[in-house]
């Protein structure tokens, strides 16, 4: 089981029990880091149900010794579904990584078609917050870990895809916020923001632009295995972001000034 820390980084890392050789939900599992993800975690012995809303990413998830679970993680119906094979079939649930996302792929935000706009926040918000309902019930029953795959667009403007930018923004409020509350329910909460990763979804602006400034693009092996290491470092409400010439980094959001409630005098 695991004990789970207080929500500030401060507390630094504990051990993790052995989750890889446990029972895994990866969204987005098809493909990408979810499909790296997905091989990392069944070569250490655990048992992955990858879902994904593409059939024709089946083999690749058998190829790698995952279970492909067919659903569009925007559908709490299809989530439902999700967490009842979970449930039946693993016993319940040790770890959710909740990585499937997509881009808007329009800079101008004036004239990207809102119809894909809704279909990104449906995917990569929605699919988020259905995702953490539906999977904290089994996760907080032996205690568990909650992944919130967001980007480096979460932490930073991003103006080749503001709405994508939007969506991250989002989710990474949401892990910050979501960190205290499930750990009382011995939830663990990793916001993990990863940057240009080499996958067909990376803009041919971006990708020749981060190549034309001497940079590298990340592999999707590389990322899953800085999730991993993010995970052995421990702790809860803790964002890291991952990249190809800096690795693994801690990221520490800006702290906000409050104002001080007034001094009353005593009587």
């Amino acid at each position: 089981m695991h004990a789970v820390e207080g929500v500030t980084p401060a507390l630094g890392a504990t051990s993790l029990p052995e989750f890889r050789r446990r029972r895994a939900v990866v969204t987005g599992g098809g493909s990408g880091i979810g499909l790296a993800l997905t091989e990392r975690l069944v070569a250490d012995g655990a048992s992955v149900l990858a879902v994904d809303v593409d059939a024709g990413r089946a083999d690749s998830v058998a190829a790698v010794g995952g279970r492909f679970v067919l659903a569009d993680v925007s559908s709490p119906t299809d989530w439902d579904r999700v967490v009842q094979i979970a449930a039946d079939d693993l016993g319940g649930l040790d770890l959710v990584v909740l990585n499937a996302g997509i881009p808007v792929l329009e800079p101008d935000p004036l004239a990207a078609p809102y119809e894909r706009i809704a279909r990104a926040y449906a995917v990569n918000v929605e699919g988020v917050v259905h995702g953490l309902r539906a999977g904290v019930p089994l996760l907080e029953d032996g205690g568990g870990d909650l992944v919130v795959v967001a980007s480096l667009a979460g932490l930073m403007s991003y103006p080749d895809d503001p709405y994508y930018a939007m969506t991250k923004h989002a989710v990474v409020g949401l892990g910050l916020s979501v960190a205290r509350p499930l750990a009382a329910r011995s939830v663990r909460v990793t916001i993990f923001c990863p940057g240009v990763i080499d996958t067909p979804l990376v803009p041919e602006a971006v990708r020749t632009a981060v190549l034309a400034a001497g940079l590298d693009l990340l592999g999707p092996e590389d990322t899953a295995s800085h999730l991993l290491e993010a995970l052995d470092r421990g702790g809860t409400g803790r964002i890291w972001t991952s990249q190809a010439q800096l690795g693994l980094v801690e990221h520490q959001m800006t702290k906000v000034e409050l104002p001080r409630p007034p001094v009353r005098a005593a009587r």
